[in-house]
């Protein structure tokens, strides 16, 4: 059961009111545990469950990198001095290193990937797209490395094609005017059917600096697209085995970045190959597969088979 909490003003939020709200929430469900996304999240709810018998697991969403305001660091290591979660579910191998810094000794820390959503799959003829997908105006999605290494494409028949908010990609217009790439670069909003563009795309290129699982990087490969990513923290070296179902850069490297880029365009063979393999995170992250992985580490023994 999920419950969102109705504000009378929902951009204030009061964080001495929520334990209070989130622990009349537990007791009228009464539930066998309770998983919180969100660090933050979590301390509230550990706050608000203070001397009742629920045991709370926190699954940790963001990039292992991700920093609170201050005052939230400071409110989540305090609570952390007194009460800790019963378990810790990180996204990846990296991320759950990171986590233990957090958390006392002795907490158990799981490793579950996201579940990969249903992908639509369409049979449709690939077009010379290389592929860009995400938050445009986030610094630590690398769309501006993109950019830049763009430039150093030296094949100049395809087209580098950005989807995301429109509101968000001004600076990046203005990146690729100062660098004349204005003709070779597409920026067509958000997208309603983004499983028909994985599938129209001929690549996707992950630049991001920083994440905490890369959603649209596995999507792509569900969708037999194949990538290449700059090796950033946290994820693609847990997903991707170098040359076998996409390709690895150098993080931040975005000479090397264009050299791969030019290396599948001109090497169809090579795409539908790496395409090919990409589909087998189908199998990998498969959404039951994750919920079972879940639900055996959250419920007590013996509740879930």
């Amino acid at each position: 059961m999920r419950i969102e909490p109705k504000l009378k003003k929902p951009q204030r939020f009061n964080i001495l009111d929520a334990p209070i709200r989130i622990r009349k929430a537990v007791k009228k469900i009464n539930p066998d545990s309770v998983l919180v996304f969100n660090k933050f999240y979590g301390t509230l709810t550990l706050l608000g469950l203070v001397g009742l018998n629920y045991p709370v697991y926190i699954s940790e969403r963001a990039s292992p990198f991700y920093r609170f305001p201050l005052i939230i660091e400071l409110f989540n290591n305090m609570v952390f001095l007194f009460v800790n979660p019963s378990g810790v579910i990180a996204q990846t191998e990296f991320a759950a290193r990171c986590q233990r810094r957090f958390y006392k000794t002795g907490t158990p820390i799981r490793v579950i990937n996201n579940p990969l959503r249903e992908i639509e799959v369409f049979e449709l003829l690939r077009k010379p797209i290389v592929l860009g997908v995400g938050r445009l105006a986030d610094h630590l999605k690398g769309f501006d490395l993109l950019v830049e290494a763009w430039a150093h494409v030296k094949n100049k028949s395809w087209k580098l094609v950005l989807t995301g908010s429109r509101q968000e990609n001004t600076k990046l217009a203005e990146l690729a005017g100062k660098m004349n790439l204005h003709e070779r670069i597409e920026f067509i909003g958000r997208v309603n059917d983004i499983d028909r563009l994985y599938a129209e795309a001929g690549m996707i290129v992950i630049p991001s600096r920083s994440e905490g699982f890369p959603n649209a990087m596995v999507e792509a490969m569900a969708a037999g697209l194949p990538v290449i990513s700059f090796n950033f923290q946290a994820g693609p070296e847990e997903i991707l085995v170098n040359n076998h179902n996409g390709i690895l850069v150098e993080n931040g490297n975005t000479e090397k970045l264009a050299e791969k880029i030019d290396l599948l365009i001109e090497n169809k063979e090579e795409r539908v190959r790496l395409g090919k393999n990409a589909k087998e995170i189908r199998i990998r992250l498969d959404r039951n597969k994750i919920c079972r992985e879940f639900l055996n580490f959250i419920l007590p023994e013996g509740s879930f088979f």
